[in-house]
């Protein structure tokens, strides 16, 4: 199967824009309240490219599975497959927080037997007061191992989709999103849930469903539609992706209620842009270079390990760097401890995906195979 070095690139940026909005935890320690341009608002945008993340696996994983034949133990290969590929670097990010809990974090963490318990049985989920409580990034690997599993269901009626089906399908969890978006902000405003129940419902695979079912509605949209239409496409791409930019960067500075869903969707559209060039060319010209370059393609690949790393970086400078040593100018102080903390969260997933996510955990998913005599 062909690999889309692009899509990479995108994860690249989406980690890049997670790790920007959680870096403002930064801005006590220099007791900052806004950037220039008040960019911090810009930076706050960044956590929602969780979406990107949904769509492109949307697209890869329901492409990978329509490109395999069905063979005997084929749900036991395909879960023991997932397992392992969001598992390992997890349980070991938890290890390490667990150990520097108790070393030179003092316990800072949150960490109790019973949520690491939780979060090894990745049941944490489930649980309002544990989602999020030790890496503050939990919700993302529970949410994708349970679409990894519910896009079995499309799959399985895969002989009844089309192009349109698939947009219906997509339709039908947007509005689901919506309504729910909406249910549960009401409910916070008029303060019948408190802010932990708001934040775990936030978080919860339903309000981000509608990201992944577009990544399969791409899927057989570029797969049924003529050529001719994603030449038509691909002529004003150019100008999509430019206004499409604009457009998040203007509500980023709106702060509308529910912005989530409308960012989403244009993310959604910017992918839909972006393949739409790939399609035809399987290269991007100078213009698109932005999201096909070495750069972002290479954090793209470690994107998952940055992710799960990353906020614990940050937690551990922002306590333990020396901050005295930087200029007397507040914002470039923050600057540089963002590219201390980036640097330094760069290193360690490296080290992560090297040594945990990529060789090792193929090893001991082809071991688990042998042992369960699957082939």
């Amino acid at each position: 199967m062909e690999k889309i070095d692009y899509l990479d690139s995108c994860k690249g940026i989406a980690i890049l824009g997670v790790f920007l909005v959680h870096s403002t935890m930064l801005f006590s320690l220099f007791n900052i309240r806004t950037l220039p341009f008040s960019i911090e608002q810009l930076l706050y945008t960044g956590r929602l490219g969780v979406a990107i993340f949904f769509i492109i696996s949307g697209y890869t994983i329901f492409r990978s599975l329509m490109n395999k034949t069905v063979r005997k133990n084929f749900f036991v290969k395909y879960a023991t497959r997932k397992f392992f590929r969001l598992a390992p670097p997890f349980y070991c990010v938890l290890l390490v927080a667990y150990i520097l809990n108790l070393t030179v974090m003092q316990k800072e963490l949150n960490i109790t037997y019973s949520n690491m318990l939780m979060h090894f049985t990745f049941l944490y989920g489930l649980d309002k007061i544990n989602v999020n409580n030790i890496l503050k990034v939990e919700w993302f690997p529970f949410n994708t191992l349970v679409f990894s599993f519910l896009v079995l269901i499309p799959y399985k009626l895969k002989k009844y989709l089309t192009a349109k089906n698939s947009f219906i399908l997509f339709v039908i969890t947007l509005l689901i999103s919506i309504v729910f978006s909406l249910r549960i902000h009401f409910l916070y405003v008029s303060e019948a849930i408190d802010a932990t129940t708001y934040s775990w419902l936030y978080f919860s695979p339903i309000n981000w469903l509608f990201t992944f079912s577009s990544g399969i509605f791409m899927f057989y949209f570029f797969q049924d539609i003529n050529i001719s239409k994603i030449k038509l496409i691909r002529k004003h791409s150019k100008l999509s992706v430019i206004c499409i930019i604009i457009s998040i960067i203007i509500i980023s500075y709106l702060n509308l209620p529910y912005e989530n869903i409308l960012i989403s969707l244009l993310f959604i559209l910017l992918i839909f842009s972006l393949h739409s060039v790939w399609f035809v060319d399987k290269k991007f010209s100078s213009f698109f270079k932005l999201f096909d370059n070495k750069l972002f393609n290479y954090l793209g690949k470690i994107s998952y390990s940055f992710y799960l790393v990353h906020y614990l970086v940050l937690i551990y400078v922002k306590k333990y760097i020396n901050t005295d040593i930087f200029t007397t100018s507040l914002s470039l102080n923050y600057l540089l401890l963002v590219l201390i903390s980036f640097n330094l969260s760069l290193v360690v997933s490296y080290i992560l995906y090297s040594f945990v996510e990529r060789k090792p955990t193929i090893l001991l998913e082809n071991y688990v195979y042998m042992k369960l005599n699957v082939r």
